[in-house]
């Protein structure tokens, strides 16, 4: 019974179904406040604000297909991160995720998945280092088309990715969302402030890019929102009004809620933005490791029993850990702090069935051992 607590526990903690959502205001005009580094649990989900689906008006132009740009100000709390939390992700019609920036220490990581026309499910990423600092505000200006994808820093070409074709040449971000401060599925938050935002249907020139000290919610100095294809545009210096004030003149809105649901799978594959190859394999061995034991002593227990042969004990065993692992996965589901995946099922099963074996061997051995003693006392 303790190791099923045990398990419970570490499977279930922090036991939200409806956290409180962490997003708040600055006072004095200085934008939106992102809490998700500063946790008192590794588990929460920390905040996030998402818009609705970007749409445009009837009489706007048409869109150039798989162009966009991205300019955000932001000004992380911190330059220390655990993982890469995401500060904008952005979601298709379906609710994939096709697009995130994060934060990687002081370093900016844009991630994506492969488009429709070329390489389907890929997943990629590029990085641009010293993009980012604690405390200070830096505007981050993205360009992409079928050329390849640009990054500016505070006005300045940071860097060129001639093969980082991010979407299709018939992909566009109508009917997209966006997410500010986590992933979709809440397991990359982010800690810090954005200040303002815009999304265009157009790659930028480099004279169109905005420069440092301008606001790219503020189309007077930074550039005509609607001529330069703006499909969005917001400034967070003016408070919580200025989620619903789209300066492209399209009406989109942002939302925070009060509560942050997810909607879940049930017994998901990991998906790409969540997941490096260390953090992937760390939870391997957390999923296996962790049911070992409750495969190895509830072997021990039921054999203290008589009349349990090995193989219906070892079956009863493996089954019960899948059931106690089913149960948890399928309760993670419904948790915003969780996920329900797949991957971490077949790691308990696994676990328990580790647990089953180094009893087997271990018992077998010790059962040689006693017959071994017994053939070797003399008869009298």
């Amino acid at each position: 019974m303790a190791m099923i607590i045990g398990l419970l526990l570490a499977g279930l903690w922090p036991f939200e179904f409806s956290p409180r959502n962490r997003a708040s205001w600055i006072p004095e005009g200085n934008g939106l406040y992102f809490g998700g580094q500063k946790r008192f649990w590794i588990h929460s989900v920390g905040s996030l604000a998402y818009s609705r689906p970007l749409t445009v008006s009837s009489a706007w132009p048409p869109a150039k297909k798989g162009e966009w740009t991205i300019a955000i100000e932001v000004r992380p709390a911190n330059s220390e991160t655990d993982g890469i939390p995401h500060f904008l992700s952005m979601t298709n019609k379906s609710g994939e995720e096709i697009l995130y920036l994060g934060q990687w220490k002081t370093s900016l990581i844009m991630g994506w998945s492969g488009s429709r026309q070329e390489s389907p499910g890929r997943h990629r990423n590029i990085i641009v280092g010293e993009a980012l600092s604690a405390e200070r505000a830096r505007r981050l200006t993205i360009t992409s088309d079928q050329t390849g994808t640009a990054i500016y820093v505070d006005g300045a070409l940071a860097k060129r990715f001639p093969e980082a074709i991010v979407r299709g040449e018939e992909d566009t971000l109508r009917g997209c969302r966006i997410m500010l401060g986590n992933s979709p599925s809440g397991r990359s938050p982010w800690t810090g402030t954005i200040l303002a935002l815009a999304l265009f249907e157009r790659s930028l020139t480099k004279r169109q890019v905005p420069r440092t000290g301008e606001s790219p919610g503020d189309e007077s100095k930074d550039f005509d929102v609607p001529s330069a294809g703006g499909m969005a545009s917001f400034n967070f210096r003016g408070g919580e009004t200025s989620l619903r004030i789209d300066l492209s003149g399209n009406g989109n809105a942002f939302v925070i809620p009060a509560r942050i649901v997810f909607e879940k799978r049930l017994l998901a594959w990991p998906g790409f933005a969540e997941h490096n190859s260390v953090s992937m394999a760390e939870d391997i061995v957390a999923n296996l490791l962790g049911f070992v034991p409750l495969g190895f002593f509830f072997s021990l227990w039921l054999f203290k029993f008589p009349g349990w042969k090995p193989r219906r004990a070892y079956a009863l065993v493996i089954l019960l850990g899948g059931f106690i692992s089913l149960g948890i996965e399928t309760t993670q589901a419904f948790m915003p702090a969780r996920d329900s995946s797949l991957l971490d099922l077949l790691g308990n099963i696994s676990g328990t069935l580790m647990g089953v074996l180094i009893f087997h061997l271990l018992h077998g051995s010790a059962a040689a051992r006693a017959r071994g003693r017994e053939t070797s006392i003399p008869d009298h």
